[in-house]
């Protein structure tokens, strides 16, 4: 028992919860109102890693079994209001990454094997992503992701919801729904970076009797020691070295504080410090055609659109690490144009004129469109390009505020110095690439109009002109790196070496479509 006391610290109480974790579990500021259960809404809106999301599954667990083992039994806050079995429902941003790994590896970690039926355990079979966990004694804690259809979430009747970082509104509507009959209760862990509704509806209307706000800092979670107990998980230094290594003023005050944000103006600080205006007399791109060097790593990106042109983007990679945007598709302004009648076999062909024989280490599309196939041909549009020896990755499923932090990062550099080998930004573009200049300099947040709530804007970007801001994302999200060899070493040698376990994905993706293709010509 003391080895899984252990090994499971906050369920056993053996590591204190800090005093926000404590103040949003417990909400003992209900008492002062004469009352004896638990204000329906709660909501922790704290900074990264301030122990909101593990004070939230705690919580989720906690009501599962009808009390809450890190307390005596003698605490007036040991029994939850519902007698088990009860049904609970876990909202995540997503059940191929969050719920797949981090929302199921915390709670793995947090919670002793014993309270759960691992026979019954609910997973999708093609992703593994869990999406259901039975409790020993019949409560379910039901999974579910902001990404699923608004009326998936309408159907079932729960006793408590846990929104695990800001929910979508219409998400929020609809799972409600599923509280009425119970008169069951709500809780929120986020950090507020996006949906500015759930300021002006929840955390603005924080009275204390039926919604109850505690915001944390990542501070709060930092460890100290009360009469011989740990309490907080994070020690100084590792607080210090996490909030470094974010660049943005704003989106770092979110990240340590939890305060609500809503921005206004262009997404990105870009300026002519991020333009190569002229490649040709460049000191690093005039004895090379006013290109990269041949040996430096090369990428490519695709948007592709139905009704629009496809919008591509070439880059590459400098030994030190710096992205430079050299190319990109079509050469007219993207939005002043309505249509491109190009096949797939002509776009191949438009591909590969451009690239003219240079070695492009990796190419990344699309990821809906990468595995959306054809009506006509059944093919996904990866397949169809590797009918033509074009092959392609899939973007990377993450965020879109943590590409615009990741993009932000790169573009970072002390604008109050002057530029130098360390005080610059880490990644560029040519200036014969207008369609990404126009495109960085003019990706604004929403516009909401003339609201007082939120000052008229959103902390969600605005959809009109993200194309080519999409695909420098791309590309910087996937933290590129540089396999170009030092002038002694063999350029050829290397560059081969660095780009094998690439080709031999590549061609077993060709194999893959060659076997599809067979199938699809029997049928």
């Amino acid at each position: 028992m003391e080895q899984e006391r252990a090994k499971y610290p906050l369920f056993y109480g053996e590591i204190l919860l800090n005093d926000k974790q404590q103040d949003f579990l417990y909400a003992e500021e209900h008492r002062e109102h004469g009352l004896i259960i638990p204000p329906r809404t709660r909501g922790f809106s704290a900074g990264n890693r301030g122990g909101k999301s593990s004070s939230g599954y705690l919580e989720d667990f906690a009501w599962g079994l009808g009390y809450r083992p890190w307390l005596s039994p003698d605490h007036p806050n040991y029994y939850t209001p519902f007698k088990p079995p009860i049904k609970i429902l876990l909202c995540t941003e997503s059940l191929s990454t969050t719920a797949k790994d981090a929302l199921w590896s915390d709670i793995q970690g947090l919670i002793p094997p014993q309270y759960i039926d691992w026979h019954h355990i609910e997973k999708i079979n093609s992703t593994g992503a869990v999406i259901g966990i039975p409790l020993f004694n019949g409560s379910f804690i039901r999974i579910m992701a902001y990404n699923q259809k608004t009326k998936d979430f309408e159907s079932t009747h729960y006793q408590a919801i846990h929104y695990d970082e800001p929910p979508p509104e219409d998400k929020y509507i609809a799972s409600q729904r599923g509280l009425v009959d119970n008169h069951g209760f709500t809780w929120l862990t986020f950090t507020n970076l996006r949906e500015p509704w759930l300021k002006r509806d929840i955390v603005d209307r924080h009275d204390g009797k039926t919604i109850h706000i505690v915001k944390g800092s990542i501070w709060d979670n930092e460890i100290r020691y009360i009469n011989g107990k740990q309490k907080g998980g994070l020690t100084h230094e590792a607080i210090n070295a996490y909030l470094d290594k974010i660049k943005d003023p704003k989106i770092r005050k979110v990240r340590e504080t939890g305060e609500a944000e809503h921005f206004a103006g262009p997404v990105y600080a870009f300026d002519d410090a991020h333009i190569i205006k002229d490649p040709l007399t460049h000191p690093i791109f005039r004895n090379h055609g006013g290109k990269p060097p041949k040996h430096w790593t090369r990428g490519m990106v695709v948007d592709p659109h139905e009704n629009r042109p496809y919008a591509m983007a070439w880059y590459a990679v400098s030994p030190e690490g710096h992205i430079y945007f050299y190319d990109e598709y079509p050469a007219d302004m993207f939005h002043e144009l309505s249509s491109d009648n190009k096949n797939i076999e002509q776009l191949a062909e438009l591909i590969k004129s451009k690239e003219k024989g240079d070695k492009i280490f990796i190419r990344y599309l699309d990821k809906v469109y990468y595995k959306k196939p054809s009506m006509s041909t059944k093919l996904t549009l990866a397949d169809e390009f590797a009918q033509h020896d074009i092959f392609f990755y899939p973007t990377e499923e993450i965020s879109p505020h943590t590409t615009i932090q990741m993009v932000s990062d790169a573009l970072y550099y002390d604008k109050t110095k002057a530029i130098d080998s360390i005080n610059r930004p880490k990644a560029y573009i040519f200036g014969t690439c207008p369609n990404l200049i126009y495109g960085m300099i003019n990706y604004y947040w929403k516009d909401l109009g003339d609201s007082q709530d939120n000052e008229g804007f959103s902390d969600r970007p605005s959809k009109k002109g993200k194309c080519f801001p999409d695909l420098f994302g791309y590309a910087v999200v996937s933290e590129p790196k540089s396999y170009a060899p030092k002038p002694e070493q063999g350029q050829r040698k290397v560059f081969d070496n660095a780009r094998s376990s690439t080709l031999k994905s590549m061609v077993r993706a060709r194999k893959a479509f060659r076997s599809r293709s067979e199938m699809y010509a029997h049928r």
